[in-house]
């Protein structure tokens, strides 16, 4: 399964945007709104990972699209200073994250079921691990297959061919849970993995194009219904 809006929430990412955002105000005098940085830089993270040539790490990608939006707005700093910030991102992420309460009263229940349990995503391992292990989460999984470690995002298929190869399942035996039809439904299925699109409420997820086999509103159901399968 996917991990940020699947089992972690997006809290901790805010949290860590905004107190990234006053630090950028504080040290480089950034004359622009929080929301108009963060617009800036999704569309310079998109650009770097669209146009990224070969592979690159989170961190670097992150770093090299944040100092093409802090340029736009006159600041002047290097790839070592937002290396630094790069590192107190993550670890406020990691202590302001929360885990969603049906993931933390179900993943138990799933495991119990003798199911093999992977999470599969293109999240900084060092994230996952601290707020799974925070949480007494993270020993119920088998496997932690990130982008990083195997060289390659879920949009190429890599992370789904790995998590293949260490359990020899066949495709049509894993079933993966994700909450984005882009990034996690369409690449799953293209690799031939059953799917389930997580549609929590407000999280206005859209079903389009590559289509989910499957879509639940939270981990209870799924927990049930495969609970009641045997």
């Amino acid at each position: 399964m996917d991990v940020l809006g699947t089992i972690m929430d997006y809290s901790g990412y805010n949290y860590a945007g905004e107190a990234l955002y006053n630090e950028f105000v504080t040290s480089f005098g950034i004359n622009a709104d929080a929301q108009t940085l963060y617009s800036a830089w999704l569309a310079d993270w998109d650009d770097a990972f669209s146009r990224m040539a070969g592979f690159k790490t989170a961190r670097e990608t992150w770093v090299a699209a944040l100092l093409t939006t802090l340029s736009r707005f006159g600041a002047r700093t290097t790839p070592e200073v937002l290396s630094g910030l790069y590192d107190n991102y993550v670890q406020t992420i990691i202590r302001k994250t929360q885990i969603y309460t049906d993931a933390i009263s179900e993943l138990p229940k799933l495991r119990s079921l003798g199911l093999t349990m992977g999470i599969i995503s293109d999240e900084e391992f060092e994230i996952i691990e601290g707020v799974l292990r925070r949480s007494g989460l993270y020993n119920l999984f088998n496997m932690v297959i990130v982008s990083d470690k195997v060289k390659g995002y879920k949009n190429k298929g890599e992370p789904f061919r790995q998590a293949l190869r260490q359990t020899l399942f066949r495709p049509e035996e894993a079933l993966y849970i994700g909450d984005s039809v882009a990034r996690d439904i369409a690449p799953a299925k293209s690799i031939g993995f059953r799917t389930v699109l997580i549609a929590r409420e407000g999280t206005g997820h859209q079903v389009s194009g590559v289509g989910p086999d499957y879509i639940i509103s939270n981990l209870k159901t799924l927990s049930s219904a495969l609970a009641a399968r045997g």
